[in-house]
Protein backbone atom coordinates (compact mmCIF):
# COMPACT_ATOMS: atom_id res chain seq x y z
CA UNK A 1 0.00 0.00 0.00
CA UNK A 2 2.83 2.39 0.85
CA UNK A 3 4.32 1.83 -2.62
CA UNK A 4 1.07 2.87 -4.36
CA UNK A 5 0.66 5.80 -1.97
CA UNK A 6 4.13 7.10 -2.86
CA UNK A 7 3.40 6.70 -6.58
CA UNK A 8 0.10 8.58 -6.16
CA UNK A 9 1.88 11.40 -4.33
CA UNK A 10 4.49 11.67 -7.10
CA UNK A 11 1.79 11.77 -9.82
CA UNK A 12 -0.07 14.53 -7.94
CA UNK A 13 3.16 16.50 -7.55
CA UNK A 14 3.94 16.06 -11.26
CA UNK A 15 0.50 17.32 -12.30
CA UNK A 16 0.67 20.25 -9.88
CA UNK A 17 4.07 21.35 -11.24
CA UNK A 18 3.06 21.36 -14.88
CA UNK A 19 3.60 24.89 -16.29
CA UNK A 20 0.01 25.32 -17.41
CA UNK A 21 -1.32 24.43 -13.95
CA UNK A 22 0.44 27.30 -12.21
CA UNK A 23 -1.48 30.44 -11.31
CA UNK A 24 -1.37 33.77 -13.14
CA UNK A 25 -0.51 32.23 -16.49
CA UNK A 26 -2.46 32.72 -19.70
CA UNK A 27 -3.77 29.15 -19.54
CA UNK A 28 -4.86 29.34 -15.89
CA UNK A 29 -6.66 32.62 -16.55
CA UNK A 30 -8.58 30.92 -19.35
CA UNK A 31 -9.32 27.75 -17.39
CA UNK A 32 -13.06 28.05 -17.99
CA UNK A 33 -12.50 27.76 -21.74
CA UNK A 34 -10.51 24.54 -21.34
CA UNK A 35 -13.24 23.23 -19.06
CA UNK A 36 -15.81 24.19 -21.70
CA UNK A 37 -13.85 22.32 -24.39
CA UNK A 38 -13.65 19.29 -22.09
CA UNK A 39 -17.38 19.13 -21.48
CA UNK A 40 -18.04 19.93 -25.16
CA UNK A 41 -16.08 16.81 -26.16
CA UNK A 42 -17.95 14.72 -23.60
CA UNK A 43 -21.39 15.87 -24.72
CA UNK A 44 -20.47 15.36 -28.38
CA UNK A 45 -19.09 11.87 -27.69
CA UNK A 46 -22.26 10.84 -25.84
CA UNK A 47 -24.32 11.61 -28.93
CA UNK A 48 -21.88 10.16 -31.47
CA UNK A 49 -21.55 6.93 -29.48
CA UNK A 50 -25.29 6.61 -28.87
CA UNK A 51 -26.21 7.04 -32.53
CA UNK A 52 -23.39 4.80 -33.75
CA UNK A 53 -24.66 2.02 -31.46
CA UNK A 54 -28.21 2.66 -32.73
CA UNK A 55 -27.15 2.46 -36.39
CA UNK A 56 -24.90 -0.54 -35.71
CA UNK A 57 -27.58 -2.59 -33.94
CA UNK A 58 -30.22 -1.79 -36.56
CA UNK A 59 -27.78 -2.74 -39.34
CA UNK A 60 -27.50 -6.37 -38.24
CA UNK A 61 -30.74 -6.79 -36.26
CA UNK A 62 -32.98 -5.29 -38.93
CA UNK A 63 -35.29 -2.28 -39.19
CA UNK A 64 -38.17 -4.29 -37.67
CA UNK A 65 -36.30 -4.31 -34.34
CA UNK A 66 -35.72 -0.53 -34.39
CA UNK A 67 -38.45 0.25 -31.82
CA UNK A 68 -37.14 -2.37 -29.39
CA UNK A 69 -33.55 -1.16 -29.82
CA UNK A 70 -34.61 2.46 -29.26
CA UNK A 71 -36.46 1.48 -26.07
CA UNK A 72 -33.52 -0.41 -24.53
CA UNK A 73 -30.98 2.16 -25.67
CA UNK A 74 -33.03 4.96 -24.14
CA UNK A 75 -33.41 2.99 -20.92
CA UNK A 76 -29.70 2.22 -20.46
CA UNK A 77 -28.88 5.84 -21.33
CA UNK A 78 -31.18 7.41 -18.70
CA UNK A 79 -30.86 4.82 -15.89
CA UNK A 80 -27.32 5.76 -14.74
CA UNK A 81 -28.32 9.40 -14.27
CA UNK A 82 -31.14 8.31 -11.97
CA UNK A 83 -29.07 5.72 -10.10
CA UNK A 84 -25.78 7.55 -9.63
CA UNK A 85 -26.51 11.32 -9.63
CA UNK A 86 -26.72 11.40 -5.83
CA UNK A 87 -23.43 9.53 -5.39
CA UNK A 88 -21.78 11.77 -7.98
CA UNK A 89 -22.87 14.85 -6.04
CA UNK A 90 -21.36 13.51 -2.81
CA UNK A 91 -18.06 12.72 -4.55
CA UNK A 92 -17.97 16.19 -6.11
CA UNK A 93 -18.24 17.72 -2.62
CA UNK A 94 -15.72 15.36 -1.00
CA UNK A 95 -12.93 15.35 -3.57
CA UNK A 96 -11.25 17.75 -5.98
CA UNK A 97 -13.62 18.48 -8.84
CA UNK A 98 -10.78 18.93 -11.33
CA UNK A 99 -9.36 15.51 -10.37
CA UNK A 100 -12.76 13.88 -10.83
CA UNK A 101 -13.05 15.45 -14.30
CA UNK A 102 -9.62 14.11 -15.35
CA UNK A 103 -10.51 10.66 -13.95
CA UNK A 104 -13.79 10.59 -15.85
CA UNK A 105 -12.05 11.49 -19.12
CA UNK A 106 -9.63 8.58 -18.63
CA UNK A 107 -12.64 6.34 -17.95
CA UNK A 108 -14.25 7.58 -21.17
CA UNK A 109 -11.17 6.54 -23.19
CA UNK A 110 -11.25 3.05 -21.63
CA UNK A 111 -14.96 2.60 -22.42
CA UNK A 112 -14.53 3.71 -26.04
CA UNK A 113 -11.55 1.35 -26.41
CA UNK A 114 -13.66 -1.59 -25.14
CA UNK A 115 -16.33 -0.76 -27.72
CA UNK A 116 -14.01 -1.96 -30.50
CA UNK A 117 -14.33 -5.50 -29.14
CA UNK A 118 -18.13 -5.22 -28.80
CA UNK A 119 -18.52 -4.00 -32.38
CA UNK A 120 -16.15 -6.68 -33.70
CA UNK A 121 -18.10 -9.41 -31.88
CA UNK A 122 -21.47 -7.90 -32.90
CA UNK A 123 -22.65 -8.37 -29.32
CA UNK A 124 -25.92 -6.55 -28.61
CA UNK A 125 -25.65 -7.01 -24.83
CA UNK A 126 -22.09 -5.65 -24.84
CA UNK A 127 -23.25 -2.55 -26.73
CA UNK A 128 -25.98 -1.89 -24.19
CA UNK A 129 -23.52 -2.48 -21.34
CA UNK A 130 -21.01 0.00 -22.81
CA UNK A 131 -23.76 2.57 -23.36
CA UNK A 132 -24.69 2.13 -19.68
CA UNK A 133 -21.05 2.60 -18.63
CA UNK A 134 -20.59 5.72 -20.77
CA UNK A 135 -23.81 7.20 -19.34
CA UNK A 136 -22.60 6.35 -15.84
CA UNK A 137 -19.36 8.17 -16.62
CA UNK A 138 -21.43 11.17 -17.76
CA UNK A 139 -23.54 10.98 -14.58
CA UNK A 140 -20.40 11.24 -12.42
CA UNK A 141 -19.04 13.97 -14.71
CA UNK A 142 -22.22 16.11 -14.41
CA UNK A 143 -22.00 17.53 -10.84
CA UNK A 144 -18.32 18.60 -11.06
CA UNK A 145 -18.95 19.89 -14.58
CA UNK A 146 -21.31 22.57 -13.26
CA UNK A 147 -20.23 22.98 -9.63
CA UNK A 148 -16.61 23.71 -10.63
CA UNK A 149 -17.61 26.85 -12.56
CA UNK A 150 -17.76 29.14 -9.46
CA UNK A 151 -14.24 27.94 -8.61
CA UNK A 152 -12.85 28.80 -12.04
CA UNK A 153 -14.40 32.26 -12.55
CA UNK A 154 -15.31 35.24 -10.43
CA UNK A 155 -18.87 35.47 -9.15
CA UNK A 156 -19.83 38.22 -11.60
CA UNK A 157 -18.76 35.97 -14.51
CA UNK A 158 -20.71 32.85 -13.47
CA UNK A 159 -23.70 33.75 -15.65
CA UNK A 160 -21.55 34.37 -18.71
CA UNK A 161 -19.65 31.11 -18.13
CA UNK A 162 -22.93 29.20 -17.83
CA UNK A 163 -24.12 30.73 -21.07
CA UNK A 164 -20.99 29.50 -22.82
CA UNK A 165 -21.19 26.01 -21.27
CA UNK A 166 -24.88 25.53 -22.08
CA UNK A 167 -24.42 26.94 -25.57
CA UNK A 168 -21.49 24.61 -26.30
CA UNK A 169 -23.42 21.65 -24.85
CA UNK A 170 -26.19 22.02 -27.41
CA UNK A 171 -23.72 22.75 -30.20
CA UNK A 172 -22.09 19.45 -29.20
CA UNK A 173 -25.48 17.72 -29.53
CA UNK A 174 -25.90 19.17 -33.02
CA UNK A 175 -22.38 18.27 -34.12
CA UNK A 176 -22.49 14.82 -32.52
CA UNK A 177 -25.78 13.91 -34.16
CA UNK A 178 -24.50 15.11 -37.54
CA UNK A 179 -21.09 13.43 -37.30
CA UNK A 180 -22.57 10.05 -36.35
CA UNK A 181 -24.57 9.98 -39.58
CA UNK A 182 -21.92 11.65 -41.72
CA UNK A 183 -18.98 9.44 -40.68
CA UNK A 184 -20.96 6.19 -40.90
CA UNK A 185 -22.09 7.15 -44.43
CA UNK A 186 -18.59 8.22 -45.52
CA UNK A 187 -17.15 4.91 -44.30
CA UNK A 188 -19.91 2.85 -45.96
CA UNK A 189 -21.40 1.89 -42.57
CA UNK A 190 -18.13 0.43 -41.33
CA UNK A 191 -18.90 1.06 -37.66
CA UNK A 192 -15.66 -0.49 -36.45
CA UNK A 193 -13.80 2.32 -38.21
CA UNK A 194 -16.41 4.93 -37.27
CA UNK A 195 -15.80 4.34 -33.57
CA UNK A 196 -12.30 5.78 -34.02
CA UNK A 197 -13.94 9.21 -34.10
CA UNK A 198 -15.18 8.65 -30.53
CA UNK A 199 -11.68 7.67 -29.45
CA UNK A 200 -10.19 10.83 -30.98
CA UNK A 201 -12.79 13.02 -29.24
CA UNK A 202 -12.22 11.23 -25.90
CA UNK A 203 -8.44 11.76 -26.11
CA UNK A 204 -9.02 15.42 -27.00
CA UNK A 205 -11.23 15.81 -23.92
CA UNK A 206 -8.60 14.19 -21.70
CA UNK A 207 -5.89 16.56 -22.96
CA UNK A 208 -8.02 19.68 -22.39
CA UNK A 209 -8.97 18.44 -18.90
CA UNK A 210 -5.29 18.55 -17.91
CA UNK A 211 -5.34 22.33 -18.42
CA UNK A 212 -8.07 22.81 -15.78
CA UNK A 213 -6.40 24.15 -12.59
CA UNK A 214 -6.46 22.03 -9.46
CA UNK A 215 -9.45 22.78 -7.21
CA UNK A 216 -9.39 21.98 -3.52
CA UNK A 217 -11.96 19.57 -2.02
CA UNK A 218 -14.74 21.18 -0.01
CA UNK A 219 -13.98 18.88 2.90
CA UNK A 220 -17.44 17.47 3.48
CA UNK A 221 -17.46 14.13 5.31
CA UNK A 222 -20.79 12.92 3.94
CA UNK A 223 -20.82 9.33 2.74
CA UNK A 224 -22.57 7.85 -0.27
CA UNK A 225 -26.06 6.60 0.55
CA UNK A 226 -27.20 3.54 -1.39
CA UNK A 227 -30.79 4.74 -0.94
CA UNK A 228 -30.22 7.47 -3.51
CA UNK A 229 -33.86 8.61 -3.59
CA UNK A 230 -33.71 9.33 0.14
CA UNK A 231 -30.49 11.28 -0.40
CA UNK A 232 -32.09 13.37 -3.16
CA UNK A 233 -35.10 13.96 -0.89
CA UNK A 234 -32.79 15.05 1.94
CA UNK A 235 -30.98 17.46 -0.37
CA UNK A 236 -34.25 18.99 -1.59
CA UNK A 237 -35.50 19.29 1.99
CA UNK A 238 -32.23 20.99 2.93
CA UNK A 239 -32.66 23.73 0.32
CA UNK A 240 -36.39 24.20 0.96
CA UNK A 241 -35.71 27.15 3.35
CA UNK A 242 -34.05 28.83 0.34
CA UNK A 243 -37.16 29.14 -1.85
CA UNK A 244 -35.42 30.67 -4.89
CA UNK A 245 -32.84 27.87 -4.91
CA UNK A 246 -35.51 25.20 -4.48
CA UNK A 247 -37.59 26.58 -7.36
CA UNK A 248 -34.47 26.92 -9.54
CA UNK A 249 -33.73 23.21 -9.12
CA UNK A 250 -37.34 22.36 -10.03
CA UNK A 251 -37.21 24.69 -13.05
CA UNK A 252 -33.95 23.17 -14.33
CA UNK A 253 -35.49 19.69 -14.08
CA UNK A 254 -38.66 20.75 -15.89
CA UNK A 255 -36.60 22.12 -18.79
CA UNK A 256 -35.11 18.68 -19.51
CA UNK A 257 -38.60 17.15 -19.50
CA UNK A 258 -39.79 19.59 -22.19
CA UNK A 259 -36.59 19.11 -24.21
CA UNK A 260 -36.85 15.31 -24.06
CA UNK A 261 -40.51 15.42 -25.11
CA UNK A 262 -39.68 17.53 -28.17
CA UNK A 263 -36.70 15.33 -29.09
CA UNK A 264 -38.71 12.10 -28.87
CA UNK A 265 -41.81 13.39 -30.61
CA UNK A 266 -40.28 15.45 -33.40
CA UNK A 267 -39.68 12.49 -35.77
CA UNK A 268 -43.26 11.08 -35.60
CA UNK A 269 -44.55 14.69 -35.79
CA UNK A 270 -42.56 15.23 -39.01
CA UNK A 271 -43.91 11.96 -40.46
CA UNK A 272 -47.56 12.69 -39.51
CA UNK A 273 -47.82 16.41 -40.19
CA UNK A 274 -45.05 17.27 -42.65
CA UNK A 275 -44.96 13.95 -44.58
CA UNK A 276 -41.18 13.70 -44.13
CA UNK A 277 -39.08 10.56 -43.65
CA UNK A 278 -37.40 9.51 -40.40
CA UNK A 279 -33.95 10.88 -41.20
CA UNK A 280 -35.20 14.30 -42.31
CA UNK A 281 -37.43 14.47 -39.24
CA UNK A 282 -34.42 13.81 -37.00
CA UNK A 283 -32.68 16.89 -38.34
CA UNK A 284 -35.58 19.09 -37.21
CA UNK A 285 -34.54 18.76 -33.56
CA UNK A 286 -31.15 20.18 -34.49
CA UNK A 287 -32.87 23.50 -35.22
CA UNK A 288 -34.22 23.49 -31.65
CA UNK A 289 -30.76 22.70 -30.28
CA UNK A 290 -29.34 25.55 -32.36
CA UNK A 291 -31.95 27.91 -30.88
CA UNK A 292 -31.08 26.75 -27.35
CA UNK A 293 -27.38 27.37 -28.02
CA UNK A 294 -28.09 30.93 -29.22
CA UNK A 295 -30.53 31.62 -26.37
CA UNK A 296 -28.11 30.25 -23.75
CA UNK A 297 -25.28 32.41 -25.10
CA UNK A 298 -27.49 35.52 -25.06
CA UNK A 299 -28.79 34.72 -21.56
CA UNK A 300 -25.22 34.49 -20.32
CA UNK A 301 -24.55 37.95 -21.73
CA UNK A 302 -27.77 39.45 -20.33
CA UNK A 303 -27.33 38.16 -16.77
CA UNK A 304 -23.56 38.55 -16.55
CA UNK A 305 -23.89 41.34 -13.97
CA UNK A 306 -26.87 40.04 -12.00
CA UNK A 307 -28.82 36.80 -11.97
CA UNK A 308 -32.28 37.59 -13.34
CA UNK A 309 -34.69 34.88 -12.20
CA UNK A 310 -37.50 36.87 -13.79
CA UNK A 311 -36.19 35.99 -17.27
CA UNK A 312 -37.07 32.25 -17.05
CA UNK A 313 -40.62 33.13 -15.95
CA UNK A 314 -41.22 35.17 -19.11
CA UNK A 315 -39.23 32.77 -21.33
CA UNK A 316 -41.22 29.79 -20.01
CA UNK A 317 -44.53 31.42 -20.94
CA UNK A 318 -43.23 32.16 -24.43
CA UNK A 319 -41.89 28.60 -24.66
CA UNK A 320 -45.37 27.28 -23.92
CA UNK A 321 -46.90 29.59 -26.54
CA UNK A 322 -44.28 28.31 -29.01
CA UNK A 323 -45.32 24.70 -28.37
CA UNK A 324 -48.97 25.62 -28.93
CA UNK A 325 -48.04 27.35 -32.21
CA UNK A 326 -46.08 24.25 -33.22
CA UNK A 327 -49.25 22.21 -32.83
CA UNK A 328 -51.29 24.70 -34.89
CA UNK A 329 -49.01 25.60 -37.82
CA UNK A 330 -48.40 22.06 -39.03
CA UNK A 331 -48.65 22.49 -42.80
CA UNK A 332 -45.64 24.73 -43.39
CA UNK A 333 -42.10 23.40 -43.03
CA UNK A 334 -40.74 26.96 -42.94
CA UNK A 335 -43.08 27.90 -40.09
CA UNK A 336 -42.18 24.74 -38.15
CA UNK A 337 -38.43 25.39 -38.49
CA UNK A 338 -38.85 29.02 -37.42
CA UNK A 339 -40.99 28.00 -34.41
CA UNK A 340 -38.48 25.33 -33.37
CA UNK A 341 -35.58 27.81 -33.51
CA UNK A 342 -37.56 30.39 -31.50
CA UNK A 343 -38.69 27.66 -29.09
CA UNK A 344 -35.08 26.64 -28.52
CA UNK A 345 -34.05 30.28 -28.11
CA UNK A 346 -36.51 30.81 -25.26
CA UNK A 347 -35.42 27.47 -23.83
CA UNK A 348 -31.86 28.79 -23.61
CA UNK A 349 -33.12 31.94 -21.86
CA UNK A 350 -35.09 29.68 -19.52
CA UNK A 351 -32.32 27.34 -18.33
CA UNK A 352 -29.19 29.52 -17.95
CA UNK A 353 -30.42 31.77 -15.08
CA UNK A 354 -31.53 28.70 -13.13
CA UNK A 355 -28.20 26.92 -13.58
CA UNK A 356 -26.33 30.09 -12.66
CA UNK A 357 -28.39 30.63 -9.51
CA UNK A 358 -27.87 27.00 -8.42
CA UNK A 359 -24.10 27.38 -8.71
CA UNK A 360 -23.93 30.83 -7.12
CA UNK A 361 -26.26 30.33 -4.15
CA UNK A 362 -26.03 26.64 -3.22
CA UNK A 363 -24.45 25.90 0.19
CA UNK A 364 -20.70 25.87 -0.45
CA UNK A 365 -20.09 22.39 0.94
CA UNK A 366 -23.17 20.90 -0.76
CA UNK A 367 -23.09 22.48 -4.20
CA UNK A 368 -22.28 19.13 -5.85
CA UNK A 369 -25.26 17.47 -4.19
CA UNK A 370 -27.61 20.29 -5.21
CA UNK A 371 -26.40 20.04 -8.83
CA UNK A 372 -26.84 16.26 -8.58
CA UNK A 373 -30.43 16.73 -7.35
CA UNK A 374 -31.12 19.00 -10.34
CA UNK A 375 -29.60 16.35 -12.66
CA UNK A 376 -31.72 13.63 -11.05
CA UNK A 377 -34.95 15.60 -11.47
CA UNK A 378 -33.96 16.51 -15.02
CA UNK A 379 -33.38 12.92 -16.09
CA UNK A 380 -36.48 11.83 -14.21
CA UNK A 381 -38.25 14.24 -16.57
CA UNK A 382 -36.40 12.64 -19.49
CA UNK A 383 -37.66 9.23 -18.32
CA UNK A 384 -41.23 10.55 -17.98
CA UNK A 385 -41.29 12.09 -21.48
CA UNK A 386 -41.98 8.78 -23.33
CA UNK A 387 -44.77 8.00 -20.85
CA UNK A 388 -46.31 11.41 -21.64
CA UNK A 389 -46.17 10.54 -25.35
CA UNK A 390 -47.77 7.16 -24.63
CA UNK A 391 -50.60 8.80 -22.65
CA UNK A 392 -51.32 11.59 -25.13
CA UNK A 393 -50.89 9.66 -28.36
CA UNK A 394 -51.73 6.14 -27.24
CA UNK A 395 -54.27 6.38 -24.45
CA UNK A 396 -55.98 9.63 -25.49
CA UNK A 397 -55.42 9.00 -29.22
CA UNK A 398 -54.18 12.54 -29.91
CA UNK A 399 -51.95 13.39 -32.84
CA UNK A 400 -48.40 14.62 -32.22
CA UNK A 401 -49.48 18.14 -33.15
CA UNK A 402 -52.31 18.04 -30.60
CA UNK A 403 -49.85 16.66 -28.05
CA UNK A 404 -47.70 19.76 -28.50
CA UNK A 405 -50.71 21.95 -27.67
CA UNK A 406 -51.32 19.98 -24.45
CA UNK A 407 -47.65 20.13 -23.43
CA UNK A 408 -47.63 23.85 -24.28
CA UNK A 409 -50.51 24.44 -21.86
CA UNK A 410 -48.72 22.34 -19.21
CA UNK A 411 -45.57 24.42 -19.76
CA UNK A 412 -47.47 27.71 -19.31
CA UNK A 413 -49.19 26.49 -16.12
CA UNK A 414 -45.92 25.11 -14.73
CA UNK A 415 -44.14 28.38 -15.49
CA UNK A 416 -46.86 30.31 -13.69
CA UNK A 417 -46.29 28.10 -10.63
CA UNK A 418 -42.54 28.73 -10.92
CA UNK A 419 -43.17 32.49 -11.26
CA UNK A 420 -45.31 32.46 -8.11
CA UNK A 421 -42.49 30.76 -6.23
CA UNK A 422 -40.12 33.40 -7.60
CA UNK A 423 -42.60 36.25 -7.24
CA UNK A 424 -40.08 38.67 -5.73
CA UNK A 425 -37.62 38.16 -8.58
CA UNK A 426 -40.38 38.14 -11.23
CA UNK A 427 -42.05 41.36 -10.05
CA UNK A 428 -38.64 43.01 -9.66
CA UNK A 429 -37.70 42.10 -13.24
CA UNK A 430 -41.04 43.26 -14.69
CA UNK A 431 -40.88 46.54 -12.79
CA UNK A 432 -37.24 47.21 -13.68
CA UNK A 433 -37.81 46.55 -17.39
CA UNK A 434 -41.35 47.90 -17.95
CA UNK A 435 -42.00 50.48 -15.19
CA UNK A 436 -38.80 52.20 -14.06
CA UNK A 437 -37.78 53.41 -17.57
CA UNK A 438 -41.09 55.30 -17.96
CA UNK A 439 -40.82 57.17 -14.64
CA UNK A 440 -37.05 57.65 -14.41
CA UNK A 441 -37.21 58.45 -10.68
CA UNK A 442 -34.35 60.06 -8.80
CA UNK A 443 -33.47 58.26 -5.59
CA UNK A 444 -32.15 60.41 -2.76
CA UNK A 445 -30.82 59.03 0.55
CA UNK A 446 -31.34 55.50 -0.75
CA UNK A 447 -30.95 53.08 2.20
CA UNK A 448 -30.89 49.91 0.07
CA UNK A 449 -27.17 49.47 0.65
CA UNK A 450 -27.88 48.61 4.27
CA UNK A 451 -27.81 44.92 5.13
CA UNK A 452 -30.32 45.14 7.98
CA UNK A 453 -34.07 44.82 7.58
CA UNK A 454 -36.13 47.99 7.44
CA UNK A 455 -39.65 49.01 6.49
CA UNK A 456 -40.86 51.59 3.99
CA UNK A 457 -44.26 53.20 4.47
CA UNK A 458 -46.30 54.03 1.38
CA UNK A 459 -49.01 56.66 1.99
CA UNK A 460 -52.27 55.63 0.37
CA UNK A 461 -52.39 52.66 -1.98
CA UNK A 462 -49.38 54.01 -3.88
CA UNK A 463 -49.54 51.59 -6.82
CA UNK A 464 -46.94 53.49 -8.82
CA UNK A 465 -44.67 53.79 -5.80
CA UNK A 466 -45.14 50.09 -5.11
CA UNK A 467 -44.04 49.10 -8.62
CA UNK A 468 -41.12 51.52 -8.49
CA UNK A 469 -39.95 49.99 -5.22
CA UNK A 470 -40.37 46.49 -6.65
CA UNK A 471 -37.94 47.54 -9.37
CA UNK A 472 -35.35 48.65 -6.82
CA UNK A 473 -34.76 45.28 -5.22
CA UNK A 474 -35.97 41.65 -5.50
CA UNK A 475 -36.14 41.53 -1.68
CA UNK A 476 -39.25 43.73 -1.45
CA UNK A 477 -42.28 42.39 0.42
CA UNK A 478 -45.57 44.28 0.39
CA UNK A 479 -47.95 44.38 3.37
CA UNK A 480 -51.30 45.81 2.25
CA UNK A 481 -54.10 46.96 4.57
CA UNK A 482 -57.57 46.50 3.03
CA UNK A 483 -61.08 46.99 4.35
CA UNK A 484 -62.62 44.30 2.14
CA UNK A 485 -61.63 41.16 0.32
CA UNK A 486 -61.37 41.02 -3.45
CA UNK A 487 -62.07 38.02 -5.66
CA UNK A 488 -58.49 38.37 -6.96
CA UNK A 489 -56.84 38.28 -3.53
CA UNK A 490 -56.47 34.51 -3.68
CA UNK A 491 -53.99 34.89 -6.55
CA UNK A 492 -51.65 36.90 -4.31
CA UNK A 493 -51.88 34.20 -1.65
CA UNK A 494 -49.45 32.05 -3.66
CA UNK A 495 -46.80 34.76 -4.02
CA UNK A 496 -43.96 35.40 -1.61
CA UNK A 497 -44.25 39.18 -2.02
CA UNK A 498 -47.81 40.11 -1.10
CA UNK A 499 -49.41 39.90 2.35
CA UNK A 500 -52.89 41.26 3.11
CA UNK A 501 -54.15 42.58 6.45
CA UNK A 502 -57.90 43.18 6.54
CA UNK A 503 -59.76 45.55 8.85
CA UNK A 504 -63.46 46.27 9.36
CA UNK A 505 -63.63 49.74 10.89
CA UNK A 506 -60.46 51.48 12.05
CA UNK A 507 -57.38 51.15 9.80
CA UNK A 508 -55.20 52.55 12.59
CA UNK A 509 -55.87 49.47 14.72
CA UNK A 510 -54.89 47.19 11.83
CA UNK A 511 -51.76 49.26 11.25
CA UNK A 512 -50.74 48.99 14.91
CA UNK A 513 -51.30 45.24 14.81
CA UNK A 514 -49.16 44.93 11.69
CA UNK A 515 -46.31 47.05 13.03
CA UNK A 516 -46.14 44.99 16.21
CA UNK A 517 -46.55 41.61 14.49
CA UNK A 518 -43.90 38.91 14.57
CA UNK A 519 -44.41 38.38 10.85
CA UNK A 520 -42.99 41.79 10.05
CA UNK A 521 -40.19 41.29 12.56
CA UNK A 522 -39.18 37.99 10.90
CA UNK A 523 -38.52 39.52 7.47
CA UNK A 524 -34.75 39.31 7.94
CA UNK A 525 -32.85 41.06 5.15
CA UNK A 526 -36.11 42.02 3.41
CA UNK A 527 -37.53 45.44 2.57
CA UNK A 528 -41.05 45.64 3.91
CA UNK A 529 -43.40 47.98 2.03
CA UNK A 530 -46.43 48.87 4.12
CA UNK A 531 -49.30 50.39 2.15
CA UNK A 532 -51.88 52.00 4.41
CA UNK A 533 -55.13 53.71 3.30
CA UNK A 534 -54.61 57.21 4.65
CA UNK A 535 -52.55 60.07 3.39
CA UNK A 536 -51.29 62.09 6.37
CA UNK A 537 -47.71 61.58 7.52
CA UNK A 538 -48.48 62.58 11.09
CA UNK A 539 -50.68 59.53 11.56
CA UNK A 540 -47.88 57.30 10.29
CA UNK A 541 -45.40 58.87 12.71
CA UNK A 542 -47.71 58.29 15.67
CA UNK A 543 -48.42 54.70 14.71
CA UNK A 544 -44.75 53.80 14.61
CA UNK A 545 -44.10 54.70 18.21
CA UNK A 546 -44.82 51.09 19.20
CA UNK A 547 -43.16 49.55 16.14
CA UNK A 548 -40.86 46.51 16.62
CA UNK A 549 -37.88 47.97 14.71
CA UNK A 550 -35.88 51.00 15.90
CA UNK A 551 -37.25 54.27 14.60
CA UNK A 552 -34.28 54.86 12.30
CA UNK A 553 -35.09 51.60 10.47
CA UNK A 554 -38.28 53.06 9.00
CA UNK A 555 -38.57 55.25 5.94
CA UNK A 556 -41.51 57.25 4.65
CA UNK A 557 -41.77 57.31 0.86
CA UNK A 558 -43.36 60.17 -1.08
CA UNK A 559 -43.58 61.50 -4.65
CA UNK A 560 -42.94 59.01 -7.47
CA UNK A 561 -40.86 61.48 -9.53
CA UNK A 562 -38.28 62.36 -6.88
CA UNK A 563 -38.22 59.55 -4.40
CA UNK A 564 -36.71 60.67 -1.10
CA UNK A 565 -36.32 58.27 1.81
CA UNK A 566 -37.13 60.14 5.01
CA UNK A 567 -36.27 58.75 8.44
CA UNK A 568 -39.35 58.70 10.62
Amino acid sequence: MSFFKKKSTRIKAFLANLPFRKKNTFISRNAIHFHNLTQFGGAMNDNIFKFLILFFLISFKGVDDASRILFWLGLVYVAPFLLFSSAAGVLADRFSKSRIIVTMKVTEIVIIFLSFFAFAAKSEISCYALMFLLSMQSAFFGPPKYSIIPELVEKNRISKANGWVTSFTYLAIILGTFLASFVSDMLNKNYLLSINLCLVVAVFGFITSLFIPYTKPKGTKQKINTLFVREIWRTMAGILPRPHLFVSVIGAGFFLFVGAYIQLSIVPFAIQSLKMDEQAGGYLFLTTALGIAVGAFLAGRIVRKRIELGIPCIAGILMGIGLICLGIFTNSLTAVIAILVILGFFGGLFIVPFETYIQAFSPEKRIGQVVAAANFLGFLGVALAPFMIAILNGLLNLSMAQGYVVVGVITILSTICIALGLSRATLHFISRIFVLPFYCPHFAKNPLNNTDSFAILLPGRGRVLTWLMMGLSPEVELFVLKNRRSIWDFLYFFTASYHFYYYKHDPKVAMERLLSSERLRRQKGAISLIAFPFEDEETARKLMKNAPLPQEKYRLLRDSKKITFLSV
